[in-house]
Formats: structure tokens, sequence, C-alpha cells
């Protein structure tokens, strides 16, 4: 076995057998030289082994940047008010429910989602809008206009992923005929 040898002994028990023990070479003979570089190898091999863990640290630098984002998706079908319950009775709203938002705050500071209009309703027309909640409390349908106004309020450290807007358009008989008209509403998470 590579190189390293068996010398017999003899040992004689109690009984007066005799028997052969086989013991390692010890470094004489001929095989001496590659006895000991086995050895030699073997010890060198384990102390690299040994000595070639080594611990490196390194230092990070971590950061979470606050995160506030809205988004909407969808169309808004054209709200038409055209009938009306019973003869005696103002029109029928018209009411859109086919738009949804998402939003993604960590925030641990509550925010509102706030919504306002580009300019204001014709006299005797009302565009309401109302936010699905949770994440945050809705007060339900909000008339709007263009001044900002909470439509979603207690808003923090969640994820709400499409969640509806409802929007309705009511008007009063005094409002009489609106022709085509269009109103943009801009939603903003602060």
């Amino acid at each position: 076995m590579w190189g390293v040898h068996t010398r017999g002994v003899a040992n004689v028990d109690g009984k007066g057998s005799l028997s052969i023990l086989r013991r390692p070479w010890c470094g004489r003979g001929p095989g001496a030289p590659l006895g000991l570089l086995f050895l030699l190898l073997v010890q060198t091999v384990a102390a690299s082994i040994v000595q070639g863990a080594t611990t490196r640290s390194q230092t990070l630098t971590i950061v979470v940047s606050a995160i506030n984002e809205l988004a909407v998706s969808g169309v808004v079908a054209p709200l038409v008010v055209s009938t009306v319950p019973a003869p005696g009775s103002e029109p029928s709203a018209a009411t859109d429910s086919s738009t949804a938002y998402s939003l993604t705050t960590n925030s641990s500071t509550p925010k509102a989602v706030t919504a306002v209009l580009n300019q204001n309703m014709p006299a005797g027309v009302t565009l309401s809008i109302a936010l699905q909640s949770p994440p945050g409390s809705s007060p339900g349908d909000v008339a709007l206009s263009t001044t900002a106004q909470n439509v979603l309020t207690g808003v923090s450290q969640t994820v709400g992923s499409s969640r509806s807007i409802s929007y309705t358009l009511s008007a009063l008989v005094a409002a009489g005929v609106v022709s085509a008209t269009s109103r943009t509403v801009t939603l903003t998470l602060q």
C-alpha cells in the first residue's frame, strides 16, 4: 500500500502458542522514502485544509426609500342621465364601477387619497366618486369639485390591488339639457 511495508513480529502468548502480528513499517528498508513521502503528503494536505479556512467580512449599506404609488386602470363609460324612476321625481343617477385603483405605501404615517376635477360641473349636475376600501377608510360618495377632497383616509403600510372606483352622475331637472362634455378626475396619494 503506497510503499508502506509491514513486518511480522513474533508473539508468544501465555499458552505457549506463537502468532505473527503485523505492524506498520517504521522507516527502515528500501521502501522508507516512499512511505515517508506519503506521510508528509497527508500531513501537508491536512494542514493546508485546516489553515485554508479564512473569514472575510463585508459592510453593506441598505436603504428602503419611501414608497407611495397609486395607479388607476380601465376607462369610464359615458355617464348619461336619461330616465326618471317615476313621473314627478328627479332624474335617476347614472353610475359606473368599471374602473379600479391600486396603491402601495410603506409609510407609517397615515396617507390619504384625494380627488379633484379639472373644472367644476355645470349648475345642477353633480359628479361623485367612491373608492372601495380597504385599504384605509372610505367616506362613501364624495361630490367632486375643483377643490381636492379626501376620498380615502388612514392609508398606511399597505398594498391594495384592483379596488373598485365608482362614479355617480346626478342631475336635477333644473340643470336642463347638458350637451356631451368631459371632466378629468385626478387622484393623488398624499
